[in-house]
């Protein structure tokens, strides 16, 4: 057998199928309503996705007020969502379908109403059975495509949900996508803004650390690891840009980096000549928390920058991806760029060149243009 074969049919067997028996044969489900008392938000994502799903949570408890509302997502967002304002709840949401049995018993004892997955892809995980099997007598998601033959492939159709959410044309970032779910719940003048949930204990947890950076420069942040190793920014490269900016205005580097990633930052501050700092290892709100002290924020494709938008300073975001992706691709900048009005994304010239193709003078111009940094000197 293949591998592409033994792929395909360790998909059927140990996703596909299960999520369909589990789905026709389940628990029955509440009647329907039209005012849900439990929503819950289903959520097997990344920092950036869930962020981006901040003004969808805002618009259900402002359409659903006394509505409880529950988030289920995976250990490394979930603190994060538990800065959410808008959520009663965060349910830790492990992987494997074991888990996703015992979310859907979670829920079903809840007596979830509504169950929302917010979206459209196939990379749902487990979702769409969670959704089938909580009881909910409303299951929404978003869909790629138009409704037609096919959905049940993707698990987007009967009997795992019983309404599919196609977004407007020409919709194409995430966050306008996923405010279609607004309008199916009555939700007409939806706001697209995203939210910073660093708490007041956030803020204060980081204020010392950030007293300690030199008075007189500016703070910008720099964040140097991303998931994967082709989204990743050389650090030489870094530390230019670093210098570059130093050389006509004083700054103070902050280094974002995550667990696993200490090394990134020891080699730009190996290279560079300017002073930086190194957050002690926060939490994701506190990163949030830092980064809202910060005058603008330069980095790979990857959750951080998502936080940066969020807090709602400048972002130059470095894509490892040419023009002319398609807009539908996972890593299209069109699609999954942080959003805001403050964000600039450097691509390389061609696909072939990668992230390497991305220039110092390239990334400062953008930052240039932004404001919040001077015209730096050009480098490689």
């Amino acid at each position: 057998m293949s591998a592409g074969l033994a792929a395909r049919v360790g998909f059927w067997g140990g996703y596909w199928l299960p999520s369909l028996v589990g789905a026709l044969v389940r628990p029955p489900r509440r009647a329907p309503t039209t005012v849900p008392a439990v929503v819950a938000v289903l959520l097997p994502e990344y920092i950036g996705d869930v962020l981006m799903t901040g003004p969808l949570l805002r618009s259900l408890r402002r359409r659903y007020p006394a509505a409880r509302i529950l988030a289920a997502a995976p250990a490394r967002v979930a603190p994060l969502l538990r800065g959410c304002p808008h959520l009663a709840e965060v349910i830790d949401w492990p992987p494997g379908r074991a888990a996703a049995e015992v979310l859907a018993q979670r829920l079903r004892s809840e007596g979830c109403d509504l169950a929302v997955v917010p979206r459209s892809d196939p990379d749902q995980g487990w979702a769409p059975l969670v959704a089938a099997r909580c009881g909910a007598a409303e299951r929404v998601t978003l869909t790629a495509s138009p409704p037609g033959p096919g959905r049940l492939q993707r698990l987007q159709g009967p009997p795992f949900f019983n309404v599919s959410v196609f977004p407007a044309p020409g919709e194409m970032h995430e966050v306008r996508r996923r405010l279609a779910l607004a309008r199916h719940w009555g939700d007409e003048g939806a706001d697209a803004v995203l939210e910073s949930w660093a708490t007041a204990a956030d803020r204060a947890a980081v204020a010392p650390w950030c007293a300690g950076w030199p008075a007189g420069r500016v703070p910008v942040a720099f964040g140097l690891g991303a998931s994967q190793a082709f989204r990743q920014w050389p650090a030489e490269r870094f530390a230019a840009l670093i210098d570059g900016l130093a050389a006509v205005r004083p700054i103070t580097a902050v280094l974002v980096v995550g667990p696993g990633e200490e090394a990134l930052a020891a080699a730009v501050q190996a290279q560079a000549r300017t002073p930086s700092a190194i957050p002690p290892a926060p939490s994701l709100r506190e990163t949030a928390a830092i980064l809202e002290r910060c005058a603008g924020y330069i980095g790979n494709d990857s959750g951080p920058a998502h936080l940066a938008a969020a807090a709602g300073i400048p972002v130059v975001m470095i894509s490892a991806y040419a023009p002319g992706l398609p807009a539908t691709h996972p890593g299209s900048p069109e699609k999954c760029r942080p959003f805001g009005p403050r964000v600039r994304v450097v691509q390389p010239a061609t696909a072939g060149d990668g992230i390497a193709g991305v220039t110092v003078a390239a990334v400062a111009a953008a930052a240039c243009e932004l404001g919040f940094v001077a015209e730096a000197e050009a480098g490689p």
